[in-house]
């Protein structure tokens, strides 16, 4: 057995979830992460220095590829992180190898579905929504592989991600399922029990009791609208996922286009019966979305070009009217625009320049947002990958409850504190940080109030400064910069100078 410098060694930690103790499986994983950890994990929105905008157009031609890393967690990413989070650990409860049920299961192969807390759900969406993306973000948060060697000796797979096979074909899954398992714990059981001379129902069988050898904790089955039209195939392969889920105990999560849905509606629902988790859907942005504006400033910071350009209405039109929302086609015209205005000297964006962008290089994806923008239900369902759930009261009851910044503050709350601290030459990355966090620990704040708290904030981290003439600064002292309301930018530089929180001619914090 190779060796495998991502495999993990067991560290226990004791959890006081009385459900979840004393269960090696569950002790050995991370800590479940509260949002805001998540939140501040996962962001990776700040992609270049202002440096990096001077260099030569050959130079940023190639550091315009960093446009693909850029990723900014939406309150549907902390949604689906919490049921991922919940989906591994409960399946993990009845697998328990320190208890009776879970031995019973491993080595007689009981079934215990009638104890069963495993589950699954499913996540539909328009093409380009960031769907794989997220998964896979969120997945990466825990180590794919733990060593287990005392109290028991095993591989743990906490989670393995598989695209289901253009031909639907199960034995082609099985196939694939060997293949991972091998790359990533340095086995052999793609020649021993993957071998295409292997009967179906030989694979099948092995590849059951793999996934107990093993434990995986959640098994993700991608592009899973691969099963339409493939008759019994189809049907085969769901009755094996239902096997999977209800009797091995192995929760899974199915991710698909808005065509999937014939499929997961009708052959998941023996599946769904203990599923308490729900299923997402994920469809394009309404222009006057809160998180599709923040997602449209988020990206604007971005700009490479050498002449920067605020973010105007006409602008913020342009890119919806070119999108409809979708975010890989954002960030694409965006990414294109960059490229554009250098290649032609303008080095600045405009909304000339997007649409431009969007007739000449755009053109295969027209007839999708074309649709969209009509609004047609008729033309819609001739793009069978982005016809809409048929229930409107289906979406809103699966809409994320978990907000990063609540709608009655709108997202504009975040920029208003910003303009406060932009003239103060912080760091915009390290402040964008505290700001999330104290709009997030603070929800029901007005702008008064979460203004002084975030200043507060900065204070606490200026015990990092050497000698810059900084000083602590109490409640009662911030509170006079705001005894005539909110003062503007340039007035609150001028005050924290007068209260020594900075120093003239020193204008940065250090933090």
């Amino acid at each position: 057995m190779k060796s495998n410098k991502n495999i993990n060694e067991a560290q226990y930690r004791k959890l006081d979830l009385p459900d979840y103790k004393d269960n090696p499986f569950i002790e050995a994983l991370p800590e479940i992460m509260n949002m805001g950890k998540v939140y501040e994990t996962l962001n990776n929105s700040h992609l270049f220095s202002e440096a990096e905008r001077e260099l030569s157009i050959e130079r940023r031609y190639h550091l315009v590829l960093r446009y693909s890393s850029l990723f900014q967690p939406i309150a549907a990413t902390l949604d689906l992180e919490r049921k991922i989070s919940l989906l591994i650990r409960s399946g993990y409860i009845t697998r328990n190898p320190m208890k009776r049920e879970g031995v019973k299961n491993l080595y007689f192969g009981e079934n215990i579905s009638s104890s069963m807390y495993s589950s699954s759900f499913s996540l539909m969406g328009f093409p380009g929504m960031g769907k794989s993306v997220n998964v896979e973000k969120l997945l990466a948060l825990y180590p794919q592989v733990i060593l287990h060697k005392k109290p028991i000796n095993r591989f743990q797979i906490v989670w393995l991600k598989l695209n289901c096979p253009h031909d639907a074909s199960l034995k082609t899954l099985c196939m694939s399922f060997f293949y991972s398992i091998d790359e990533i714990i340095g086995t052999n059981y793609s020649n021993t029990f993957g071998n295409s001379r292997n009967s179906v129902s030989s694979m099948v069988t092995h590849m059951n009791h793999v996934a107990k050898v093993h434990a995986i904790g959640v098994l993700v089955i991608d592009e899973i609208q691969h099963l339409l039209g493939t008759g019994s195939g189809s049907e085969q392969m769901m009755n094996f996922f239902v096997s999977l889920i209800n009797n091995v105990g192995i929760p899974s999560v199915f991710i698909g286009t808005m065509r999937a849905r014939e499929i997961l509606q009708r052959d998941l629902r023996q599946a769904r019966r203990s599923s308490g988790l729900g299923d997402v859907v994920w469809e394009n942005f309404r222009e006057d979305d809160d998180e599709w504006e923040a997602i449209v400033e988020t990206l604007w910071k971005n700009q490479l070009t050498k002449k920067y350009v605020s973010l105007s209405p006409d602008i913020k039109k342009v890119l919806y009217n070119e999108s409809q929302g979708v975010i890989d086609i954002l960030v694409k015209l965006f990414w294109l625009s960059q490229c554009r205005a250098m290649e032609t000297g303008l080095e600045k964006i405009n909304a000339r320049v997007i649409r431009e962008v969007s007739n000449d290089d755009l053109k295969l994806i027209k007839p999708f947002t074309n649709a969209l923008k009509s609004k047609d239900r008729k033309k819609i369902m001739k793009y069978d990958d982005i016809s809409p759930i048929d229930i409107n009261a289906y979406l809103q009851k699966d809409k994320s409850s978990i907000e990063i910044v609540p709608k009655e503050r709108s997202f504009s709350r975040f920029q208003e504190v910003m303009n406060y601290l932009n003239p103060l030459k912080i760091d915009q990355y390290k402040s964008e940080i505290i700001v999330n966090k104290c709009l997030a620990e603070n929800k029901n704040a007005s702008l008064l109030e979460i203004t002084k708290i975030v200043l507060l904030e900065l204070n606490l981290l200026t015990e990092k400064c050497k000698d810059l003439g900084t000083r602590d600064v109490a409640a009662s002292e911030i509170q006079k910069i705001f005894e005539n309301g909110i003062p503007e930018p340039e007035n609150m530089h001028k005050s924290l100078i007068e209260l020594g929180l900075i120093s003239s001619p020193i204008d940065d914090f250090c933090i």
